[in-house]
């Protein structure tokens, strides 16, 4: 389980942990690997590495226009870079629950609660760990 948190609003921009602030010209250059991004230990459904790659396939699939999970790095803006919106961005939540066997916390459910995909995988890892902890 994990700590709670503040909630944060969903205003529909970046979030916390986004350069990008709402300013769609920086167009992600960050280079890092989110696999790399992530220090969780293993997660629920396995690692953290696995758990990164779950995360950028979904996060590729939802990006507008849809990419490779190879072209995304762990600096790029959910919001801003991506284009992920905030439904499909609860589908895939959804989606990691059932996949890695955890429940998030209401608060963190929100597309405004991470600004980038490095704060997104990071998370999803932390919370995969704790459960994996926990067994």
């Amino acid at each position: 389980m994990t700590t709670p948190e503040a909630p944060l609003a969903d205003t529909g921009s970046a979030g916390p942990g986004c350069a990008c602030s709402g300013d769609t010209s920086c167009g992600g250059t960050g280079t890092a690997n989110i696999g790399a991004d992530s220090a969780a230990a293993a997660g629920a459904g396995g690692s953290a590495g696995s758990v990164a790659e779950w995360t950028r396939g979904r996060l590729a699939a939802l990006s507008d226009p849809v990419r490779s999970p190879a072209e995304l790095s762990g600096s790029l803006c959910l919001v801003d870079d991506l284009g992920v919106d905030s439904l499909g961005f609860i589908e895939t939540l959804v989606a990691y629950e059932e996949e890695f066997g955890v429940r998030l916390d209401e608060e963190r459910l929100l597309l405004s609660a991470y600004g980038t995909v490095a704060d997104l995988t990071e998370h999803l890892a932390a919370v995969a760990d704790s459960a994996r902890a926990a067994r």
